[in-house]
């Protein structure tokens, strides 16, 4: 047997015919199922065809006669069925295969197999979503196959072929095949939203989400328009992009801050960076928090960022009721901006910070027991309200707390207006932040120390650089607005207040829970904080736990907290110092045990007084978890031992990073060594 093709295959002549020298060609004709031959002038350049079948010896005899008919020799009749004979196995296997593909195929096979001729690839991205990538024109879209669009797809191009429409049920068995194919055949691809980095070179890569699946490619040598890879999803509220444009004026950002009403120059320098960042992938954004009064464009300003960055029907979305519709909205919106907010609870409170930095959610799948969709992004998120929503303290460290005033009346525009207006700023503010990014991948920034939310600030100080600010701009700014969210956690949180009041006359405190939860009650009365709310600890284990939110933002203020163990009697205490004035500690004496206590990721050794019964006014009552009370030996206050490990008049509290002055009771951190008092040195 020599080489086939669709119509014929061609049968190889033994040696005995070639040395006639009488045929010219010999095939089987699969289209007519026939025995063709065609031999030369000896034979009068004659063609002879014999029908094949089931049946060989029928085929045989038939294919003899018809050459005895065309005067052929009885030696070369012999010869020539020979040939066919020695290929016998060969044709007879295709006329079965033939025939048992002869059957005719049902719908859903047609569609399957219409699918796979015009899709270029079937795969399923990071969380087994299956997807296919077809061809259309000069670009590639990549469509989930539970997507109505590939439904409206597969049946489009099923009734430009059969000219007939397929029934629903055909469909649905066909696109659970094509799944197979995508999730046990096909390769992982992962899948972004918006923004992507390439991880072959460090480009970032935007979306314009338009029909012709242009993107914009930013490296360090410059940013142009291309052709999307398989790297994005596509969710059907998100609208095109426009093209960016080079020809710019260089005051083209200043011009879109003065759209909206940010007068404050920190606000102004701090928004600017925050909005190129947006345009950065894969890592974490600060949380922007808009609050002033009504009239202050918040949600204006809010709309017009959702539009620079992430173009979509629905510009500002409300918080639901359902913990799966918030994913969903999270999910299929790369920036999601809730307008109007007035309270957080502490359920959407969590999620917006586990959105901001990346942890995934789940949630059942619909008609499933067990099944779960998986979901894991980061996203860009923030709210708007006349007053600032967030309280939470781990929200509002994540925060970047924007605050608007009212326009006057004089400056208040038309919204066509301002949308007309930023229409035409917005290709050319695209092209500007584009060319910033260029900038900033070949920009590397390095900083002495990190703030919160660390790559985010040290990303946007890198931008400020490249716009052309000074160093250290950026995060001096950033610096101060986190000190607005420090005061804020302080006046949104209801035990903070009090323990900042419980300090004020003091250095230091330790005692149990429960003790510091009975010195709370007279003062939450005397600052008229309602003990009866739901937020007030009810007991020493929620106490320790609120004290637990707040205990970084009061170490902004000079205020630590530390929980620890009495070694000897057992017990748990908490110890509260003013780091601002702590006084240097006494020695401690014979009467004195050794208490250890957690302190900056190492071990403080405290020296707790032990007291003779007749001091009843120091004593200090211990709440066990049982409600009865322990030994009342305990002291209110106790003091810090201290290893004096230099010379001069610092020392060191306890194994502690803290340092104290012997002269003037002030205490910090390794900066101590530069402390004026003293003159001491490391």
């Amino acid at each position: 047997m020599t080489a086939a093709n669709d119509w014929q295959i061609s049968l190889k002549l033994t040696n005995e015919l070639q040395q006639e020298q009488i045929v010219i060609d010999y095939v089987f004709n699969t289209d007519e199922r026939s025995l063709r031959l065609l031999l030369n002038h000896k034979y009068q350049d004659i063609a002879i065809s014999s029908p094949v079948d089931a049946n060989w010896t029928r085929t045989i005899d038939t294919f003899a006669n018809e050459l005895k008919r065309k005067n052929v020799a009885e030696n070369h009749i012999t010869m020539i069925t020979d040939v066919a004979d020695n290929n016998a196995a060969t044709i007879l296997n295709h006329i079965q295969k033939e025939e048992q593909n002869s059957q005719p195929k049902t719908q859903a096979e047609i569609i399957i197999d219409i699918a796979k001729k015009m899709c270029k690839q079937f795969f399923h991205d990071q969380f087994n979503t299956a997807y296919a990538s077809i061809a259309l024109g000069d670009h590639t879209e990549v469509i989930a196959l539970d997507n109505k669009r590939f439904k409206n797809y597969i049946c489009g191009i099923y009734y430009e072929t059969k000219n007939s429409v397929p029934n629903a049920e055909s469909i649905t068995g066909a696109i659970n095949v094509l799944k197979y194919e995508a999730d046990f055949k096909g390769d992982m691809i992962p899948l972004q939203l918006r923004l992507a980095s390439d991880s072959r070179d460090g480009s970032f890569l935007y979306d314009l989400t338009n029909k012709e699946w242009d993107i914009v490619k930013i490296t360090s040598n410059g940013w142009n328009i291309e052709k999307s890879p398989i790297i994005f999803r596509r969710y059907s509220n998100q609208l095109p992009q426009v093209y960016p444009s080079r020809d710019y004026e260089q005051d083209v950002f200043d011009k879109f801050i003065n759209l909206v009403n940010v007068k404050d120059n920190d606000n102004k320098l701090l928004l600017k960076c925050y909005i190129i960042a947006l345009f950065v992938p894969g890592i974490q954004k600060a949380i922007q928090m808009l609050h002033g009064d009504q009239g202050a464009a918040k949600t204006t300003f809010q709309e017009l960022e959702k539009m620079l960055v992430d173009p979509s029907s629905i510009l500002t979305l409300a918080f639901p009721r359902d913990t799966n519709e918030f994913i969903q909205k999270l999910a299929h919106n790369y920036i999601a901006y809730f307008d109007n907010v007035s309270h957080i609870p502490d359920w959407i409170s969590d999620i917006l910070c586990r959105a901001v930095t990346g942890s995934g959610f789940s949630k059942r799948q619909l008609w499933t027991d067990d099944d779960d969709i998986v979901y894991n992004f980061i996203r860009c998120v923030g709210f708007n309200g006349i007053n600032l929503a967030a309280t939470k303290a781990d929200l509002l460290d994540r925060g970047l707390i924007i605050q608007l005033s009212k326009i006057s009346k004089k400056d208040r525009r038309l919204r066509s207006d301002i949308l007309e207006e930023f229409y035409e700023l917005r290709p050319k503010l695209l092209g500007y932040i584009f060319d910033i990014l260029v900038k900033v991948l070949g920009t590397r920034v390095e900083l002495d120390e990190l703030t919160r939310m660390a790559d985010f600030a040290k990303i946007c100080e890198t931008i400020s650089r490249c716009m052309g600010n000074e160093d250290m701009a950026f995060i001096n700014a950033y610096n101060r607005n986190i000190q607005l969210q420090t005061e804020q956690i302080l006046e949104s949180n209801i035990i903070a207040p009090i323990i900042v009041k419980f300090m004020e006359n003091k250095t230091m405190w330790t005692g149990s829970a429960t003790e510091l939860l009975g010195y709370m009650e007279p003062i939450s009365e005397e600052m008229r904080i309602s003990t009866k709310s739901r937020a007030y600890p009810k007991g020493p284990s929620v106490l320790t736990k609120r004290l637990n939110e707040i205990k970084s933002t009061l170490e902004e203020i000079g205020i630590t907290i530390t929980k620890g163990h009495d070694s000897k009697t057992k017990l748990r205490f908490i110890t509260i110092c003013k780091v601002s004035s702590l006084p240097y500690p006494a020695s401690p004496d014979k009467n004195q045990a050794q208490i250890t206590s957690d302190f900056s990721d190492g071990k403080v050794t405290v020296a707790s007084p032990v007291s003779s019964p007749n001091e009843g006014q120091n004593h200090a009552q211990i709440t066990k978890g049982d409600g009865s009370y322990a030994s009342d030996d305990t002291l209110h206050t106790v003091k810090e031992s201290h290893k004096e490990i230099t010379k001069g008049t610092i020392y060191r509290l306890g194994d502690s990073d803290l340092f104290g002055c012997k002269d003037c009771n002030v205490v910090g951190d390794s900066s101590m060594e530069y402390h004026d008092c003293s003159g001491w040195k490391k």
